[in-house]
């Protein structure tokens, strides 16, 4: 879906504002999440006590504030 690796700031542009039926992008300086079938997929546990630092699937939520909110074109 994408050429290259992008930067949370490239992002902010990536595909159409707001969400996506299937797939959100949610981009800010320096930070982007993804929520994918309702999972998230993020590099901060955010609320989930795991104190995984790595990449994974959250089940909980993180409340978009600050984030622009984009998804591809047709998800």
């Amino acid at each position: 879906m994408i050429d290259s690796p992008m930067s949370s700031t490239e992002f902010r542009r990536y595909g159409k504002r707001g969400r996506g039926k299937w797939i959100t992008i949610y981009a800010r300086d320096g930070h982007t999440f993804a929520v994918i079938a309702g999972l998230r997929l993020d590099t901060t546990p955010y609320d989930n006590y795991t104190g995984h630092w790595a990449p994974c699937w959250q089940t909980t939520d993180r409340p978009p504030r600050g984030f622009e909110a984009r998804h591809p074109v047709g998800l």
